[in-house]
């Protein structure tokens, strides 16, 4: 696809700008920069971003305060810019349609970033030596930033007569000096900026206080000066306020949207691990959802750990109520796949995200193609041809297992089976194990179909199979094609750009003898992805955030459970449990652990597991609960990522056990008093005897 092809193209979302940024660099890997949410220009997130989730998450732009729950890079931030004017501007200057539906666009966003706008300082130095009056300051600060950041915007929306059309702004100089005073008499401010004379001056006091604060944060200043101490102001007031005024005095149209975004909530929850600060930051946040306040609407920002479920405003005990005070957005629920695959998003945004990085960094876009990653990665191997690869030059009867007391007979025809179809023969060796199906030892069949070719039946085993037979040719597991990487990609940005980071990486570094000139886009064979594949993985392990909390015990958790899934799954001969590369425990047994609860809760927060509610195949019909490990760890545990058959049951029990095994111990090592242990003792369930370990 040409240049010009490329930009007429909606993409199922949108168009691109019709010339790239950079010039062809023949050793440049397009996927060296991860991150783009924050650290690219206007320009160059309109180039980058896909459009394609947008109209997935057209709640981001309607009235109402909404919370965005994601991973690290599920594209949260990249949402929440298109909020942004400086982004709506590129988008107009560069003739690029904005992607947000015209009934939605008509808003003005603002808002503060909580990683890089300096509130993590608040967590290093108190004010007037005294924590019980921070949060107070804190609000304050918030409201000088996000007010400075609204006036901002609006100066730059009416820069661009286009945009401030679209939107229905309109002022003269006269209006914003008029709307300047008016705003600073207002009580809201407690006298703080009565010192404004006109717009200009306006925007001067809300930056000299923001000032104040980071000069004082930064051990710069000896005492945060007497004035601001007097008038500091209630989180979210000035901020409603300026809205409303805008309004009153006609800069802004009535039906216009004011969406103030406050990204990186995370940044409150690590704040809390030094003083416990952090926790009254939080609520501070949630007041200003629990105002119910129209004139404004407000847009979270924050990875799943960090929105715990049990919120209170601040300075009472009254929570905050999902649904009444706020909407939440799961993005990472978004681009999972679902049962129904036509349903899955992520192919769609994977292909766009991967066509824009190749234009953007000069490669020519192949013409008529459906699938640029299909093109690149090929298809997935076939089975039975991946099955014969790991047995390249090898006796291919080590594919098969066989038993001493087996007839002869059955045992040369699974041999002379494997040496044209190792896999085909390691179906029947576990044909043969499985209980019922022993006869076929003695009633040999004589050609194809065989009794394990049913289609099911084989489908539901073929990743257990070739994770076997890899194993005992003592050979990785090969990790290519399109579907092994989008499956591998858990649904994640972030993810699936690391895999493809690490695959361009390894075939730089394969081809280097050769003289590379053309732009055109590479096609990658199978050794290079599954290197590169395998790399991502062990690199995501090795950098799982053990610094954070709980890392270290989480961690911990996913290395046994890789390696107890390993070894259930290659030692299960007759392949009767395929789907054992997860676990499954009865729901109301992990409700009455708490401690269990919360820790594996945890895991699935910070993306170390993947979780979900599970049928019973039990007589009892009770609700379960599944887990898996999130699926870019499989190639470093050499575990299939499918999810085929049922996981594993366990008891509490045995999941104690696993924790046990594994060093991970929460709570106290307190021992109850006699009564009470002999008493639970007595009952003698799964459940009681999990108590020593997390109920206290």
């Amino acid at each position: 696809m040409d240049e010009n092809t490329l930009n007429q193209s909606d993409n199922k979302g949108g168009g691109m700008a019709e010339k790239p940024k950079k010039s062809f660099s023949p050793n440049n890997n397009p996927f060296r920069q991860l991150y783009v949410g924050e650290s690219v220009g206007p320009e160059d997130f309109v180039r980058l971003f896909s459009p394609i989730l947008v109209k997935y998450s057209l709640a981001l732009f309607q009235s109402g305060n909404l919370v965005i729950k994601g991973f690290t890079g599920a594209g949260k931030s990249m949402l929440l810019n298109l909020l942004e004017p400086t982004i709506r501007i590129a988008y107009n200057r560069l003739n690029v349609p904005f992607p947000i539906p015209q009934e939605f666009s008509k808003f003005i966003g603002a808002g503060i970033n909580l990683q890089t706008s300096g509130v993590g300082r608040f967590g290093n130095r108190p004010i007037d030596m005294d924590y019980a009056t921070a949060p107070f300051y804190f609000g304050d600060y918030l409201n000088f930033y996000v007010v400075a950041d609204i006036l901002l915007n609006l100066q730059d929306i009416l820069k661009c007569s286009e945009v401030s059309s679209q939107i229905g702004i309109q002022a003269t100089q006269e209006q914003l000096d008029k709307f300047a005073v008016e705003l600073s008499k207002d009580d809201c401010w407690f006298g703080g900026i009565s010192e404004v004379t006109n717009f200009q001056s306006l925007c001067k006091a809300l930056q000299q206080r923001i000032v104040i604060y980071k000069t004082y944060l930064n051990f710069n200043l000896d005492e945060i000066p007497a004035k601001v101490k007097s008038t500091k102001t209630i989180i979210g007031e000035p901020i409603s306020i300026t809205a409303n005024l805008l309004k009153k005095v006609r800069i802004v149209n009535n039906d216009v949207q004011f969406f103030i975004k406050i990204d990186q909530f995370e940044e409150l929850a690590w704040l809390g691990a030094k003083n416990g600060l952090g926790s009254k930051y939080q609520e501070m946040i949630h007041t200003l959802l629990g105002s119910r306040n129209s004139s404004v609407s407000y847009r979270i920002g924050t990875r799943r750990f960090a929105w715990l479920e049990e919120k209170t405003m601040f300075g009472t005990t009254a929570p905050l109520e999902k649904k009444r005070n706020y909407l939440e957005f799961h993005l990472d629920n978004e681009m999972r796949r679902k049962e129904n695959s036509r349903s899955w998003i992520f192919p769609d945004l994977a292909e766009d995200i991967f066509r824009r990085r190749l234009f953007c960094n000069g490669f020519q876009i192949p013409t008529n193609t459906k699938s640029l990653l299909k093109r690149v990665l090929g298809p997935n191997t076939n089975p039975k041809d991946a099955a014969a690869g790991y047995f390249p030059n090898q006796n291919r009867k080590r594919a098969v297992e066989v038993e001493e007391w087996w007839p002869k007979k059955w045992k040369d025809f699974l041999f002379q089976l494997a040496e044209n179809d190792p896999l085909s023969a390691r179906f029947g060796e576990a044909w043969a194990r499985q209980k019922g199906k022993e006869v076929v030892m003695n009633n040999i069949p004589d050609s194809p179909p065989y009794p394990w070719d049913k289609i099911y039946w084989k489908k539901e085993r073929v990743e257990q199979a070739l994770m076997q037979l890899a194993s005992r040719s003592n050979q990785q597991l090969n990790w290519c094609g399109r579907d092994d990487v989008l499956a591998l990609s858990g649904g994640n940005i972030l993810t699936y750009l690391s895999i493809f980071q690490h695959i361009w990486d390894v075939w730089l570094r394969d081809s280097r003898h050769l003289e590379r000139k053309s732009n055109k886009v590479p096609v990658f064979d199978g050794i290079v992805q599954s290197v590169g594949i395998i790399e991502a993985s062990t690199d995501w392990y090795h950098e799982l955030a053990i610094d954070e909390r709980g890392g270290k015990n989480r961690k911990k958790l996913i290395s046994h459970l890789g390696v107890q899934f390993f070894k259930t799954l290659i030692e299960d001969k007759p392949m009767s449990n395929p789907g054992h590369n997860g676990f499954s425990i009865d729901l109301e047994q992990i409700e009455n652990n708490p401690k269990l609860a919360s820790f594996l809760r945890e895991c699935v927060d910070y993306g170390d597991l993947y979780d979900g509610p599970h049928t019973s195949k039990l007589k009892d019909k009770r609700k379960r609960w599944k887990y898996y490990l999130n699926p870019v760890l499989s190639p470093y545990f050499k575990i299939p990522y499918s999810h085929t058959k049922e996981p594993i049951y366990v008891t509490i029990t045995r999941l104690v056990e696993w924790f046990e095994e594994a060093n991970v111990f929460l709570g106290s090592n307190s021992v109850r008093p006699d009564n009470q242990i002999k008493r639970r003792r007595s009952r003698n369930t799964d459940q009681d005897n999990s108590n020593l370990l997390f109920n206290f």
